[in-house]
């Protein structure tokens, strides 16, 4: 049986990426949450942990996941994200793994005129958050060119799921109309804010299909090919809880946000045979 190390295995993404590969591999888990000496930050706590588990595979989600903290705490951002991402490279070239995936961000994108982004798309982040996630891919491009350590990137857009916190868009929507007295919800942003959201076992699909073919060197847009408002997934929830809310904006745009964003996927569905299969409503329903 081949050994997956996650890192960040304790997260959203990690904990339904652990459920979805069980039984299949063997796996370790690294996550502050579980020990201080689980911090990828310092590469003397880690390295013993993952030299003694000896990974076949690495797949590395461990970051700071939040656009908003890297632009209060850049540098804490950098250490995490860069460092870190840094770190595990080294040690994944220490014990010769056959496949590190990273997870990298749509954010690197930034703004773009275009309806769909691919990969080749200018790379323009607005926040400390993509500039940290693009330094860190390219540092995995260099690892592969350099040392031919097979690494594949995941520019992942908007995934949500079961276990995600309520920091992030759906859950925090789900939660504020659910719990919500009034006939009238404060939404942030505008009416104009668009995402390509995937649902997470869509995502835990493509790790898998990863892992099986081993792409290496490739990036790859992880998305479901749909734009939809924010506004729209709005009002599906409230459909759902039969909530009678009218929504309203003060239309402030966040630091770092970006306003419109929606994944072509055609490079990815042609490498990985994979396309998500959860739709948004579909999602929305199993969620609440």
């Amino acid at each position: 049986m081949k050994k997956v190390l996650i890192t960040g295995s304790e997260g959203f993404i990690g904990t339904n990426l652990k459920e979805h590969l069980a039984g299949k591999y063997e796996i370790l888990g690294l996550d502050c949450k579980i020990s201080i000496f689980h911090d990828i930050r310092y590469v003397n706590y880690i390295s013993k942990f993952v030299t003694d588990f000896n990974p076949d595979i690495i797949i590395h989600l461990a970051a700071n996941p939040d656009v908003s903290v890297s632009t209060v705490y850049p540098q804490e951002d950098l250490s995490l994200n860069v460092n870190g991402t840094l770190n595990m490279l080294e040690l994944a070239r220490k014990v010769n793994v056959k496949l590190f995936i990273f997870t990298s961000s749509a954010c690197v994108y930034g703004e773009t005129a275009s309806p769909k982004i691919s990969e080749t798309a200018e790379i323009c982040p607005n926040s400390q958050y993509g500039v940290g996630k693009f330094a860190a891919e390219e540092y995995c491009r260099l690892y592969y060119r350099k040392y031919n350590l097979p690494t594949v990137i995941f520019r992942q857009f908007n995934i949500y799921g079961k276990y995600q916190n309520c920091n992030f868009v759906i859950p925090n929507l789900i939660r504020r109309i659910k719990n919500s007295s009034e006939d009238r919800m404060f939404l942030y942003g505008t009416k104009n804010d668009a995402r390509d959201f995937t649902n997470v076992k869509d995502l835990c699909a493509a790790f898998e299909r990863t892992i099986e073919i081993c792409p290496a060197g490739e990036t790859l847009n992880i998305g479901s090919g749909k734009e939809i408002y924010i506004y729209d997934v709005a009002e599906k929830i409230k459909t759902i809880l039969n909530k009678k809310i009218e929504f309203y904006y003060d239309k402030k745009i966040l630091d770092g946000k970006i306003l419109r964003l929606c994944a072509d996927t055609e490079k990815t569905a042609k490498i990985l045979n994979w396309r998500p299969e959860t739709g948004i409503d579909a999602g929305l329903r199993e969620l609440l």
